[in-house]
C-alpha cells in the first residue's frame, strides 16, 4: 500500500505540473494575441487617418476637374501654361524677362 500511495503521489504531482504548464501556455498566448491586437487597432486608427486625407485629396481634385471644363479655367491655363494670347493682344518681353520665360534664368 505505500507503494500505491506513493505512485498516487506522483501522478497528483505530474498532473499539477501539467495544468500548470497549461495555463502558462494560456497566458502567454493570451498576452500574445493582446499585444497582436493593440498592433492591429493601431494600424487601423493610421489607415483611417491616411483614408480621410485621401478622400480630402479625392475632394479637392474631384473640384478642380469639375472646374477644368470652364472657359475660365481654360483661357487661364493657356495664358499661365503654354503663355498663349487670344487674336489681336500683343505680349511684350523684355530681354531679362524673355530669358526668365524662355530658361529660367535670372
Amino acid at each position: 500500500m505505500p507503494c500505491e500511495r506513493a505512485l498516487m503521489h506522483n501522478r497528483d504531482i505530474i498532473l499539477r505540473i501539467v495544468v500548470l504548464a497549461l495555463m502558462l501556455y494560456s497566458l502567454v498566448s493570451l498576452a500574445s494575441a493582446r499585444a497582436e491586437l493593440r498592433h492591429a487597432e493601431e494600424t487601423a486608427a493610421g489607415l483611417r487617418q491616411e483614408l480621410a486625407l485621401l478622400e480630402q485629396e479625392k475632394a479637392r481634385l474631384e473640384e478642380k476637374l469639375a472646374s477644368a471644363g470652364s472657359d475660365e479655367e481654360m483661357l487661364m491655363l493657356a495664358r499661365e501654361r503654354l503663355g498663349l494670347v487670344l487674336p489681336g493682344e500683343k505680349i511684350f518681353y523684355f530681354t531679362t524677362d524673355r530669358e526668365e520665360a524662355l530658361w529660367g534664368w535670372k
